[in-house]
């Protein structure tokens, strides 16, 4: 056998022998021996406090709601640019982007300015997507405060005039019938003479 060293039969990354026997194991090893679900299980145990992102490394785009960028303007982004790998919120990346590419621009790197330039307009795209979507929800929101307060208005009026209908059940309860005679106020003591 090729690679045996005084009869011993190596083995293979995960824990058979070639010739088809598995070898025996320390108590050290791993029983799967398979380095890659090592090295995932290793990585899981990093990100416990790293919000447990599923794909691993996500080269700059983390998405939300089904598939669409996250719309909050604090989201920190990991942008992989064209030679370096830069992080921070959508505005701190397109002015880093653009600054970048004006550096590049006045040392005559016209490639590299170029690509800065692009990575720049993708952060001011994603802005403009969510300053759009703030103003859609700020325009659903008023519009869903006016609808609330016609609602309770319009429920507003109603108990005023239940309210009203009730009371002129009672005074009509109350008062005396127009054939009924009116007792004489005269006498206050109410002595007869």
């Amino acid at each position: 056998m090729q690679g045996s060293v005084s009869g011993v039969i190596p083995d293979n990354h995960y824990g058979n022998r070639r010739d088809g026997q598995t070898a025996p194991r320390s108590r050290a090893a791993p029983a799967t021996g398979n380095r890659k679900v090592l090295r995932q299980l290793m990585n899981m145990k990093r990100m416990r406090g790293r919000h447990n992102r599923s794909g691993g490394s996500n080269g700059g785009s983390v998405r939300h709601n089904n598939g669409q960028i996250p719309l909050n303007r604090n989201h920190v982004f990991d942008s992989n640019g064209p030679d370096l790998r830069v992080r921070g919120t959508a505005q701190q990346l397109f002015e880093k982007y653009l600054q970048l590419g004006r550096d590049a621009s006045s040392t005559g790197d016209r490639v590299m300015a170029e690509a800065y330039f692009q990575h720049a307009e993708h952060y001011f795209r994603i802005l403009n997507a969510m300053t759009q979507a703030a103003q859609q929800s700020q325009q659903e929101r008023q519009d869903r405060m006016a609808a609330r307060q016609q609602r309770l208005a319009r429920e507003a009026e109603a108990l005023r005039a239940n309210l009203r209908r009730r009371k002129q059940q009672s005074r009509a309860r109350t008062a005396p019938a127009p054939d009924a005679p009116i007792p004489d106020s005269g006498d206050i003591s109410g002595n007869e003479a």
